[in-house]
């Protein structure tokens, strides 16, 4: 399943790699642009750290989950294909069962988060070395983990979607709610909005995992949106004629 994806895959490792790697390639000028508009303090009170080199390499790494989010709706509607040319009755028709099938689709969503992940991080990271910049080994392993647990939740949230819509319209609410999501958590400290509107987006959860670890309101925000997810499509999916 995830040779057959092997193209996609690699298109979408070169593009948030070469995306990633030209904006750690900006980050001295850009820094100094900060600087003179003042930007670094309302950064630092965002959270972003306190130095301006921790500031830029937090927010070039925050910049995957949305490539990881655009990934993971480009498989919704790979799913919602098989559904509708009849590839999942095919499948169904060996023996597996619909569960089965869950898992296996989410898997191989994951391995090609996994590979868009690494391969990005080691870009970035080589970036930042190239700019001068130090090594954060720990910052760098918050970020993967993070980075995977944001992977997992949001293929969860798809697997449920796809399964309770059976196919229609779930990549048109998965991609509003991410455009949405990024605009509110993106503009919402700059703009003095509510933060109980920031929570309702999933990047809130992610935090800025290169400074810090999210509290323990994101991280059960997260698991429980995964878990959620999970037991909604394997037992929406025993109650539908066939799954995604």
């Amino acid at each position: 399943m995830l040779w057959r994806q092997r193209v996609g895959i690699a298109a979408w490792v070169i593009a948030s790699s070469a995306f990633i790697g030209v904006f750690i390639s900006l980050m001295t000028g850009i820094i100094d642009i900060w600087a003179k508009f003042a930007f670094l303090e309302q950064f630092a009170a965002s959270g972003f750290g306190e130095t301006p080199e921790l500031q830029y390499l937090a927010m070039v790494y925050e910049i995957l989950p949305p490539f990881i989010a655009g990934f993971v709706i480009q498989q919704s509607g790979r799913w919602t294909s098989d559904l509708n040319e009849g590839r999942v009755q095919l499948i169904l028709s060996t023996g597996i069962s619909r569960n089965a099938l869950i898992a296996k689709r989410m898997t191989a969503t994951l391995l090609g988060a996994l590979i868009m992940i690494t391969s990005t991080m080691i870009i970035a990271t080589i970036g930042g070395l190239w700019q001068s910049a130090n090594l954060y080994p720990a910052a760098l392993g918050r970020v993967f983990v993070m980075t995977i647990l944001f992977a997992v939740a949001f293929a969860a949230i798809n697997a449920a979607l796809v399964a309770i819509l059976h196919g229609k319209n779930a990549v048109q609410l998965l991609s509003i709610y991410v455009g949405a999501a990024w605009l509110i958590g993106f503009m919402a400290p700059y703009l003095d909005w509510p933060s109980w509107l920031v929570r309702l987006s999933i990047f809130d959860a992610f935090g800025h995992p290169f400074v810090q670890w999210p509290t323990l309101l994101n991280f059960v925000t997260i698991i429980g949106a995964m878990s959620l997810s999970l037991v909604t499509a394997a037992v929406v999916s025993q109650r539908k004629p066939v799954v995604k």
